[in-house]
């Protein structure tokens, strides 16, 4: 298949302009497998250069590179290609969430390495870094943020903060997450990711405005294959 492939690039290059996205979609598979991120770049470069064309498959390269840890890939495309995904006639409403949610993390992790170069997290700044991303911050959720982000987990009152202040604790505490898993080698665009999948589901599963974090966070297997399976 990669010498069918790039012998098609070499004598058919319109047939292969055309239909670039199913090639291409294999050799970012093939590439990331075998790590050479120089190639992976060249991959989703016709994905960068022609969104549009195959937005569905765009977005599967996307969270592919998310998942084998390409930010700077992801934030070169973003930046290239937000606003035309976001005013495209063509595409649904909603088609560049994906690329806004990332551009959030990318962000939030470029904001949280220069705090700890004793920079500082200045939650104006982030807002204003976002400003084109058409996101609509609130106060209360970039304090939150600034928090999370810069101070340590406390170690009294966390289960009081939790359940008098949960919506605008739990935002901090997914901040502590993303500092946990970035300890780890985790991207905060990958974590963050994923903390907003269980996210969506723990708030599924809690009713109860006043629970404890302990049931919060508790995972029932059954419910969670049942939310699993509509993904």
């Amino acid at each position: 298949m990669l010498k069918f492939t790039e012998l098609l690039q070499d004598k058919q290059p319109k047939l292969y302009e055309e239909n670039f996205q199913y090639f291409d979609d294999f050799l970012i598979d093939f590439y990331c497998f075998q790590n050479e991120s120089g190639k992976v770049d060249i991959a989703f470069s016709n994905f960068i250069t022609n969104p549009i064309q195959d937005i569905d498959q765009y977005l599967i390269c996307f969270k592919k590179l998310l998942f084998y840890g390409y930010a700077n890939i992801l934030n070169k495309a973003i930046i290239q290609n937000f606003e035309r995904v976001n005013t495209s006639d063509e595409l649904m409403g909603g088609a560049s969430y994906d690329l806004a949610l990332s551009k959030f993390y990318i962000t939030l992790e470029e904001f949280y390495q220069n705090n700890t170069d004793s920079v500082g997290f200045s939650k104006d700044e982030f807002s204003e870094k976002l400003d084109e991303y058409d996101f609509d911050f609130n106060e209360k959720f970039l304090l939150a943020v600034e928090t999370g982000v810069s101070r340590p987990v406390p170690e009294e009152n966390l289960v009081n903060l939790f359940i008098h202040k949960r919506k605008n604790y739990v935002i901090t505490l997914e901040m502590y997450f993303l500092k946990y898993m970035h300890n780890r080698k985790f991207s905060f665009a990958l974590s963050g990711r994923l903390w907003d999948k269980l996210l969506e589901f723990w708030e599924e599963s809690n009713n109860n405005k006043q629970c404890k974090p302990v049931d919060y966070f508790l995972i029932q297997t059954n419910e969670f294959e049942k939310y699993l399976s509509r993904l």
